[in-house]
């Protein structure tokens, strides 16, 4: 399961910025291409980062996010809405 969470604290925070310096992060939009098989647009991408945060703000750290879930329950949700 593709977990995603904010840092704990600085010092991993101070981490996560030096992996993302040296390359080895993706970026959001590059993933969620790699999940739906296509280029994402704009406000897609917009969306599940948005999610990324306020999951973070409610839940504390206390529970991982499914990011690969998230992004397939917001595609289902688009074609339902559509």
């Amino acid at each position: 399961m593709p977990g995603i969470r904010l840092p704990k604290d600085d010092e991993e925070q101070s981490r996560f910025d030096e992996a993302v310096r040296r390359g080895l992060g993706v970026p959001l939009e590059i993933y969620v291409e790699s999940v739906i098989g296509r280029t994402p647009d704009a406000d897609t991408v917009e969306v599940i980062r948005e999610w990324i945060e306020c999951h973070g703000e409610l839940f504390a750290q206390s529970t991982e996010l499914d990011i690969r879930e998230a992004i397939l329950n917001h595609l289902r949700w688009l074609e339902f809405n559509s």
